[in-house]
């Protein structure tokens, strides 16, 4: 009976203990937080809007508000280019979204064209960031590539147009951001030709095929190898008489090309790298000339040091340096193991790869004369506790200052009395330096001295006496006044501070009556190393902060078209740019006929003409001085070089891209202009024509 009575009782407080806790006040879940996206990659100067889902309220911060702000809303503004993190908070709950900020963005509708000889097709580019594109690398004896008008918005179209059979590739870069491009490939098969005589091809190099030249095919698979040094890479050549292909490499020093091997009218050849540097392979046919293929050939280098390259090597580690030697237009360049590389030591390397020597440079071998009358100066200098000879190769004419200079750099050692081309390390602190300048070959120096205290002042002036080398070359700067050339010309004075001292100095500069500011200002700003913000100069300033921006243009100057620049801080206006830009295309001491201006330019003699147009992608007026008796086509390939697009029975010094297909191209020859092209449209008329030749505009 007492078993019996106790189940009931403990079912009874069981059942109050469920009732207790159903009672119980229960704890409200924490609000969850999440993103619609984890990541996102966005252009610099666009926004974009995240979306939150949460119970609760959502606050918005960033972690680096430089490169990407946002709102309480969730949208970002891209600001800068970089990386950060977005986080959304509700509660104690939180969530990210990665953000990178890219300065620009490039899309083509397709990145791979075929064509047949003679037609065209047009791919769209969509870009983002920029709309200051360029195109280039394009085989033109393959295909044509030109833009097909302006923006519409982000996109612009670009056309291609097949040339000769043959295969091909261009970019499409942004020019301020050149790391940002799009390749397009381009096919383009030639019309079907008909082969006299009938039979079967040969497979190997024996073949004795008496297909007449003008029938003979020829194809290759490539235009672009890369590989490394001592590895190799094949290419293929399709040919119809293969005995009368040859393909041969202009530098055999970087890489060699093998004799084929032939089957089915397919011949393979192999390219090895010998060393770093760029090669060309023209595979050609011995029966007609005009028949040629280019392959460009990039031998990359293994990074050896002390090794000769046409390519800049990768550093090695932290200390190595990388040296550059031009060789012409060409730069070459060699990794070292440190900054106590023996300077000698790679000039000779350098010289010997390229067989050329130059004067007042140092070598640690006897270099070869360049011409009759070289001499050759040598020296001793001890290197690691040991005597070793340099030499140093001369002109016949030495200029004295020009080899101690040389011969001071290489073993850091400056002597009193010595005249040189860069300031000389002092012995003691009460040595002093004195300058003056010099001309040589056209060339303005600043020489130096190296005085002991108490120097012998009459000692200086026969040192200034023995460098009697004539000064006065324009747009030049001199430390002491320079001669005129004529009565008419002008001498500029400025003050600067001579480096390492808190002196201030006068320099000048020999101008002519009709003077360049720009080249006068640049002249100044390089020999000062200072550059100015909102001067413009006639080459590129050096920014004064990395966040300035230099903007371009081109004006014609006595005949010649040059590059302006003007250097400019973060937060400019394109008002004030405009305002520059216009003044200096206006200035009247320089000729600026064919030049595009945004405002009404004043003549610059009473005959002259001002040509105005609608601009088509702005809308905007443009104008152009033109002198008595223009030329038309040269004033129709200034408007084209400005705005970028081509108008029907307008001519041009080059064949303009065609709109259509069936739009023609008719060439023209003149005595004035010499040879000149014309875009007409399908059902042109002579009157039309005529009147785009005297330099009218026909509507269409």
């Amino acid at each position: 009976m007492a078993k019996t009575r106790i189940i009931p009782r403990i079912l009874c407080a069981l059942l109050t203990f469920m009732l207790v806790c159903l009672l119980m006040p229960q704890p409200v879940s924490a609000a969850s937080v999440k993103l619609n996206h984890s990541s996102i990659s966005i252009v610099k100067g666009s926004k974009a809007t995240l979306k939150a889902t949460s119970s609760g309220k959502v606050t918005w911060s960033s972690s680096n508000s430089k490169i990407v702000s946002v709102n309480s809303k969730g949208t970002i503004y891209a600001k800068a280019a970089g990386t950060c993190y977005i986080y959304a908070k509700s509660g104690s709950s939180k969530a990210k979204c990665k953000v990178k900020v890219v300065n620009g963005k490039l899309t083509v509708s397709q990145s791979t064209v075929y064509l047949d000889e003679g037609d065209s097709e047009t791919i769209t580019v969509t870009a983002k960031g920029s709309h200051s594109l360029k195109i280039s690398g394009i085989d033109k004896s393959v295909a044509k590539a030109a833009w097909a008008g302006g923006f519409s918005g982000n996109e612009v179209d670009v056309r291609i147009t097949g040339v000769g059979e043959g295969r091909t590739s261009f970019k499409i870069y942004m020019s301020k951001y050149t790391s940002i491009s799009k390749t397009i490939t381009v096919n383009v098969s030639a019309s079907e030709q008909v082969v006299e005589g009938g039979g079967s091809n040969s497979n190997t190099n024996t073949n004795t095929d008496t297909t007449p030249a003008t029938n003979t095919k020829l194809l290759v698979d490539t235009t672009v190898i890369s590989i490394d040094k001592n590895k190799t890479s094949t290419f293929k050549v399709y040919a119809d008489v293969s005995s009368k292909i040859t393909a041969v490499c202009d530098n055999t020093a970087v890489a060699t090309v093998s004799a084929p091997t032939w089957a089915n009218g397919v011949g393979t050849y192999t390219v090895t790298g010998v060393k770093p540097g760029s090669a060309k392979i023209t595979v050609s046919a011995t029966d007609n000339a005009s028949l040629t293929k280019t392959i460009n050939v990039i031998i990359n280098g293994t990074n050896d040091y002390y090794e000769v390259s046409d390519i800049k090597p990768i550093q090695k580690t932290f200390t190595d340096v990388i040296i550059e030697w031009k060789d012409g237009s060409t730069v070459k360049y060699m990794l070292v193991p440190s900054s106590n590389y023996d300077v000698a030591y790679t000039n000779t390397i350098f010289s010997k790869e390229t067989g050329k020597y130059k004067y007042y440079e140092v070598y640690d071998a006897y270099p070869t004369v360049s011409s009759e009358g070289d001499k050759v100066s040598s020296f001793s200098v001890t290197i690691s506790g040991r005597s070793v000879t340099r030499y140093i190769l001369c002109p016949k004419t030495v200029d004295s200052a020009l080899y101690q200079t040389a011969k001071a750099s290489y073993t850091g050692t400056f002597e009193y009395y010595i005249i040189y081309n860069i300031m000389p390390v002092k012995k003691s602190a009460d040595d002093e330096i004195k300058t003056w300048s010099a001309s040589a070959d056209g060339v303005t120096y600043t020489r130096y001295v190296l005085l002991p205290k108490g120097y012998s002042e009459s000692r200086l002036e026969e040192l200034k006496k023995s460098d009697s080398i004539r000064t006065g070359r324009y747009y030049a700067v001199s430390t002491v006044k320079p001669d005129k050339q004529l009565d008419t010309d002008l001498i500029y004075s400025f003050n600067y501070t001579e480096p390492g001292t808190y002196t201030s100095k006068i320099g000048y500069v020999l101008i002519p009556k009709d003077y360049d500011k720009a080249q006068r200002d640049t002249a100044i700003a390089e020999f000062t190393k200072t550059y100015e913000y909102y001067t413009v100069y006639s080459k590129e300033p050096v920014k004064i902060d990395s966040m300035d921006e230099v903007r371009s243009w081109t004006k014609v100057v006595n005949g010649t078209t040059l590059t302006r620049y003007v250097l400019l801080p973060v937060g400019f206006t394109n008002d004030i740019l405009d305002d520059i830009k216009n003044k200096d295309l206006n200035d009247g001491s320089a000729t600026a006929y064919y030049t595009v201006y945004t405002q009404y330019p004043g003549k610059i003699s009473a005959a002259d003409t001002v040509y105005n147009w609608n601009d088509p992608k702005t809308g905007k007026m443009k104008y152009m001085i033109l002198p008595a008796g223009y030329s038309v086509v040269k004033r129709n390939d200034a408007v084209l070089a400005d705005s970028g697009v081509v108008y029907y029975y307008t001519s041009y010094s080059k064949p303009p891209a065609k709109f259509k297909d069936t739009d023609e191209i008719l060439p023209f020859e003149d005595a004035v202009y010499g040879k000149y092209y014309m875009l007409v449209p399908e059902g042109f008329t002579n009157e039309k024509v005529q009147k785009g030749q005297s330099g009218e505009y026909v509507p269409v």
